[in-house]
């Protein structure tokens, strides 16, 4: 089908470049973008990430406050042991 079609400067310009880099047609490139873009959304990919096990803590988020530990370390140490006990 032939129709008349109005494209802002830039996506002329985008697709022009496709067309040339491709070895395809203007029309080609442009049927191919609209298709893309009326095409369903596909669902994401959805990857665990790995779980590592850091072993056992060797002090509480008390004890390293009481100790002078750095206080994003003992920050730290509240925040693991608060996720522990939401996990129980």
């Amino acid at each position: 089908m032939r129709t008349t079609l109005t494209l802002d400067d830039d996506l002329f310009m985008a697709l022009s470049e496709r067309a040339r880099a491709t070895g395809r047609t203007f029309k080609e490139v442009v049927n191919e973008a609209v298709r893309r873009g009326l095409a369903p959304a596909t669902s994401r990919l959805v990857v665990d990430p790995p779980v590592i096990d850091l072993g056992a803590r060797i002090m509480t988020a008390d004890e390293a406050e009481a100790a002078g530990e750095d206080p994003e370390v003992v920050r730290f140490l509240r925040v693991s042991e608060g996720l522990e006990r939401d996990a129980q």
